[in-house]
């Protein structure tokens, strides 16, 4: 478990997650939808990931390739 939300922490150091773009830039906004049934969770929408620092970015490439 600790070592998801290390995991979780470094993804959210290098990435900004932000709502999504139309072609003109304007933002889309999310329509908070669900599932019905047994098992009720978000539907997909859409949303951007943008690099905060390009060196930090490049750290974690290097380790998401360490095997």
């Amino acid at each position: 478990m600790d070592a998801l939300w290390i995991g979780m922490a470094t993804i959210l150091s290098v990435l900004r997650i932000d709502h999504a773009r139309d072609l003109n830039g304007k933002r889309i906004e999310v329509k908070p939808e669900f599932t019905t049934g047994v098992s009720v969770r978000p539907q997909d929408f859409a949303c951007s990931f943008e690099s905060i620092n390009a060196a930090r970015e490049e750290q974690l490439r290097a380790m998401m390739t360490l095997k």
